[in-house]
């Protein structure tokens, strides 16, 4: 039975916040207004300072300007944000470690509240098969601006790790992750062997009273 693996995307794997990083990216190319751009970017400082517990109504916000899209034309601009942004800024250490592992014939996963259509570019970079992501809408072939079903953060990451365990009948036994935020103890609690990357506060100051390694990627 292989070994799991989880990395978290957000300053983890990437140098930032996805879907922060998208929405400049929309901004520069004329996607969204000034007004709500500015609005979005207060929401993820609060968001980072940990103020905002429910990221479902700024995410939906976010993401309205896909109203009325199809998935071609989604897929044609996230993977052109992922081309000449998102590759810019992932971690020379990440990759590291995640070839590491793969030598070792471990399954490594990708598990971000991001949405998929963010995520799906990177994983498929980074050549791994599998991630568990927030997911976008779609009826009729077209994007509606609204999330469908949970947004993979807190006590629902852990129940999609968990969920995404049974359903492949792999095993927590002798399991990695690596995440940088506070939200994610609890599931960091679920593995042999957590990892603080780059952590917030709170997190540093947990993982010290837990001996979790701390790491720090730079490049």
């Amino acid at each position: 039975m292989k070994e799991l693996i989880i990395f978290d995307v957000d300053d983890t794997i990437i140098n930032g916040q996805s879907q922060k990083l998208f929405l400049s990216y929309l901004y520069e190319k004329g996607y969204i207004s000034t007004f709500f751009y500015i609005r979005l970017i207060s929401w993820f400082i609060l968001y980072k300072m940990g103020l905002i517990k429910n990221p479902r109504p700024a995410m939906e916000y976010a993401f309205s300007f896909a109203r009325g899209k199809s998935e071609v034309q989604i897929s044609t601009i996230t993977n052109d944000f992922f081309e000449s942004v998102l590759k810019n800024k992932i971690y020379k250490e990440s990759i590291k470690i995640i070839e590491e592992h793969k030598k070792n014939n471990r399954r490594v996963i990708l598990v971000s509240n991001a949405v998929g259509v963010l995520i799906e570019p990177l994983s498929k970079y980074l050549e791994i098969s599998d991630y568990i992501s927030t997911k976008l809408e779609i009826v009729d072939g077209l994007y509606t601006g609204r999330i469908s079903g949970d947004i993979i953060y807190g006590k629902l990451k852990d129940e999609a790790i968990q969920n995404y365990v049974k359903v492949n009948r792999i095993s927590l036994n002798n399991s990695w992750e690596y995440t940088d935020h506070h939200s994610d103890i609890s599931s960091l609690s679920l593995v042999t062997h957590p990892y603080a990357v780059n952590p917030t506060g709170e997190l540093k100051k947990f993982a010290i009273i837990k001996k979790w390694p701390i790491i720090y990627f730079k490049s």
